[in-house]
């Protein structure tokens, strides 16, 4: 079986915990990431410490499962486009799967698998998960949304007449 990580920096989800499962299951990984040497780099480090440590330097117990097996193929690619990630997606033999563990990247694989026809998630409802504006929008149409929601230029305050108190967030991200 064939199958794409999307992946953006290295994380030990994927560096301690995807990859040497995916071994195990004898699973042929492409790798496609924005950061390729920053993942050879973890990989390497991960092989050689037979997996006891992390890419921030902790040790930690794997009860000797990092068996990483075949190494991944690692491709560059802009994985935050779509188009990109299409294209170096498509230079690869077929997959049987595509898919990211990253939130901010899963619009992106979503619309990569829909394009090849592999399951996925929806890319409108991944897309929504991660832009609020979208959402209280969806919200809204479905009857759920009971709350005021604007949008807000860059620079500018909220209109007046907006009922406090006021909630301010980026249309995109986790601050508020």
């Amino acid at each position: 079986m064939r199958l794409c990580l999307v992946a953006a920096k290295p994380t030990d989800a994927v560096t301690y915990g995807f990859l040497p499962a995916a071994a195990r299951l004898g699973l042929e990984v492409f790798l496609l990431t924005d950061q390729p040497n920053a993942h050879a780099g973890v990989l390497a480090r991960a092989r050689a410490d037979h997996g006891t440590r992390t890419e921030h330097g902790t040790r930690t117990d794997h009860g000797g499962r990092a068996d990483y097996g075949v190494q991944p193929r690692i491709i560059g690619c802009d994985v935050h486009d779509a188009r990109a990630l299409i294209g170096g997606i498509a230079g690869l033999p077929r997959l049987d799967a595509v898919f990211s563990n990253s939130d901010h990247l899963q619009a992106q694989t979503a619309l990569a698998a829909d394009y090849f026809g592999l399951p996925g998630k929806d890319w409108r409802s991944c897309l929504r998960a991660k832009n609020k504006p979208l959402m209280r929008r969806r919200l809204a149409e479905t009857g759920a949304e009971k709350v005021i929601a604007v949008e807000i230029a860059p620079g500018d305050g909220p209109p007046p007449g907006l009922p406090y108190p006021l909630v301010l967030k980026p249309a995109v991200g986790v601050a508020s």
